[in-house]
């Protein structure tokens, strides 16, 4: 079913590209005019100048052209701007008062050779409600997707049946209807949709097609005979007369065999490689996520794991609708694997993303509550120890040269979970997931080190370690480590419009965000993959993304995460929270505590986090340290685990018009260094200038509650 909306959008470009082409148009033209411009206003993150721009051209004349801005505002994405502006043009599109809309019948962007046609508005209406679904899929979840089809299956679809009779705008409007109850899992109106679909003669032009979907629907209602009796009748195509059938069996049957757990999967996955191409075999997400759900039934979870990471990168890079896969589903899969596995820590906060993307999803309901029940067995029977692995220093019993303190890294691995761990009697840091972490006294000589780890059952596991160490007498003696294999990834945050009134919109943070990925990406090594935009999102958008990174990020990675907007400090509880689009002034729940976030970004497992905030009352994300001792020097940086912070003000209000986000593009921007320490470019570019021009202090320091044992997060220059 998933399939449907761009077989239908490429049969309707086919029928739009033959019309007959008319005249241009003054008013088409005056309607371009407003659009210039449109998009480099939205990539500088303008987003006000933009949407004023495109409501301006909409309310001269709607134009099809206008979709390219939209799409680009999607791309930010801030799907709410996006899916206002969507909303006006189909408002603009049903109102208009002449019977035609005038759209781009070969959807060119030569401003020079245009071709225009006249469609009646009610299907330009359809047209356009067709194009915000595929918008929406793309970053909306599910309640969002299923109140916008039904919302577009509401206008008079028996008339405009009547009026079109089975042409391509019926069809997209029936193919919008097929969606919406799959969604719904209403397969009794899935089938009475389908038969409607392709009741009428035209369709008698695409059997191909009608067989396609009829699979599809097959395998939506668990009918595997009829399946395969349809892709059977592709088995033995005479492939030099009909090239067009090549690889519809395998593909067809691998569909089949993936959802019963067939042996031959792995075999027909390869065998549609090779027919559809390496490259395309290499992004074709549906097969992944097939081959990683036959290798998940088979009980090899690690095989599994890699496809669905693969999976989870393609959904967030790929701009072909049909390629996507809905985010519940990729995230309860990962969550099931996870359960395989045996770690479920990181079963449940799988679990609990898919359950963000769509509360009501069956599966992950009762995979979260049966993960629930399993642990919760576990540690009522469980009579032995965690297992405790170390990961550094990573050899018993090595001659280390380093200085007077020893890290050390590990995880306790329990199924009833870890309650705490303990070096030498002293409780370190601990993660949800079991992994820990503490620097540690050490000296010339032998060194040993008891580790012990408390079970949720109270079973109690231990290791000792012993290390003969060489410590350093200068700073000369210590070799730089500065270079990983990890990536960098970046999660920018910005709120600025707001749907309570009393909480005042605010002008520059998203454009503010927007020059701080041009100049990472430009400067820094931050690929544009790798770069996470949340503007003006929700709680539950801020809290399911982090989750994500959670689940996807590798120790070995870098990450800096930056958050504009609105903040408030409640001085009778002592804490600071962030405001997102959806927060309401006078209700704290829906706030987003900076507890939260602290709590959220300590179980990422990248080694170097940086926390930058541009808001009111920033400087409450520190827990107890402030600005510590500038380190002379970048020595043995990545063998730390970071976890820092630089706010644009301590515990006051800051002015929108952010001198602090001068002052720190300003220093991104000039640096020279191959290597910036972010400690130090606060110190020396930041802190005294904004001091200077404002009453405003800004701060930087560790987060202590997150996991901050030393080190600094480093700027890398390209």
């Amino acid at each position: 079913m998933k399939n449907i909306t761009f077989i239908v959008i490429t049969l309707l470009n086919c029928f739009i590209w033959s019309q007959e082409s008319i005249a241009q148009n003054k008013e088409y033209l005056a309607s371009l005019k407003y659009l210039e411009n449109v998009n480099e206003a939205i990539e500088q993150g303008d987003l006000t100048t933009a949407k004023t721009k495109i409501y301006q051209s909409l309310d001269n004349y709607p134009v099809v052209e206008v979709f390219g801005n939209i799409e680009k505002v999607f791309q930010l994405p801030d799907i709410k701007t996006g899916m206002e502006i969507m909303d006006y043009l189909l408002s603009k599109v049903e109102s208009f008062p002449n019977k035609k809309i005038l759209v781009n019948s070969n959807y060119s962007y030569d401003r020079h050779s245009k071709l225009f046609q006249e469609v009646d508005k009610d299907r330009a209406a359809i047209y356009f409600y067709e194009l915000q679904f595929g918008l929406l899929k793309r970053y909306g979840n599910k309640k969002d997707i299923v109140q916008k089809l039904e919302k577009s299956i509401q206008i008079q679809l028996e008339q405009k049946k009547n009026k079109f009779g089975m042409d391509m705008e019926h069809m997209k409007l029936q193919s919008l209807k097929l969606n919406y109850y799959t969604y719904l899992n209403d397969k009794v109106k899935v089938n009475e949709t389908f038969n409607e679909l392709f009741s009428g003669i035209a369709m008698g032009q695409h059997p191909i097609l009608k067989e396609t979907i009829e699979f599809n629907d097959y395998l939506e209602l668990e009918d595997y005979e009829n399946a395969t009796k349809l892709a059977e009748k592709y088995k033995n195509v005479d492939l030099n007369k009909e090239p067009h059938l090549k690889g519809l069996y395998e593909t067809k049957m691998f569909s089949i065999y993936s959802k019963q757990g067939n042996d031959l999967t792995p075999a027909f996955y390869e065998k549609v490689i090779n027919n559809f191409g390496l490259d395309f075999g290499k992004t074709w997400s549906h097969g992944k996520l097939a081959l990683a759900n036959y290798y998940k039934k088979k009980g090899e979870y690690k095989k599994a794991l890699e496809l669905l990471e693969e999976v989870i990168f393609l959904n967030k890079s790929t701009s072909l609708d049909y390629m996507l896969i809905d985010n519940w589903i990729l995230f309860n899969d990962l969550g099931e694997t996870y359960t395989g596995m045996l770690e479920y820590d990181k079963a449940k906060t799988a679990y609990e993303t898919a359950l963000m993307y769509d509360p009501e999803y069956d599966k992950a309901i009762q995979g979260l509550a049966q993960l629930e029940s399993k642990v919760a067995g576990i540690q009522s029977t469980d009579k032995l120890g965690p297992e405790i692995q170390i990961i550094q220093p990573a050899v018993r019993g090595l001659k280390i040269t380093g200085r007077d303190k020893l890290l050390i890294k590990g995880r306790a691995i329990d199924p009833s979970g870890i309650s705490e761990v303990s070096i030498n009697g002293t409780k370190v840091y601990l993660t949800d997931a079991g992994d820990f972490w503490a620097e540690m006294p050490a000296k010339s000589g032998i060194n040993k080190y008891i580790i012990t780890a408390k079970d949720k059952s109270n079973n109690l596991g231990t290791k000792e370690l012993e290390f003969e160490l060489n410590i350093a007498q200068k700073e000369d003696d210590l070799v730089p480590v500065i270079a990983n294999s990890g990536k960098n990834y970046c999660l920018l945050i910005a709120s600025q419009n707001y749907k309570d009134s009393s909480i005042p919109s605010l002008n520059n943070p998203i454009m503010d965000a927007v020059k701080l990925k041009i100049l990472l990406k430009n400067n820094y090594g931050f690929s544009e993959d790798n770069i996470i935009p949340l503007y003006n999102p929700t709680v539950n958008e801020i809290q399911r993304q982090l989750k994500e990174l959670t689940l996807t990020l590798k120790e070995e990675d870098n990450l800096l995460i930056f958050y504009a907007g609105h903040g408030i400090w409640k001085e009778q509880e002592k804490k600071g929270y962030w405001l997102m689009s959806d927060s309401k002034y006078a209700d704290v729940s829906t706030w987003l505590p900076n507890k939260a976030v602290l709590e959220e970004i300590s179980n990422i497992p990248s080694r170097h986090i940086l926390l930058i905030t541009d808001a009111c009352f920033s400087g409450s994300v520190f827990k107890t340290r402030g600005l510590s001792e500038a380190p002379a020097a970048i020595k043995e940086m990545e063998n730390k685990i970071t976890r820092v912070a630089i706010t644009s003000g301590n515990d006051t209000e800051v002015p929108d018009e952010s001198v602090f986000m001068k002052y720190l593009i300003k220093a991104l921007s000039e640096n020279k260094e191959s290597y910036l320490m972010a400690q130090k470019m606060f110190i020396n570019h930041v802190l005294e200038a904004v001091m200077t021009e404002t009453k405003t202090e800004p701060r930087y320091g560790t987060l202590e509650m997150a996991g901050h044992i030393g080190g600094d997060f480093i700027f890398i220059k390209k």
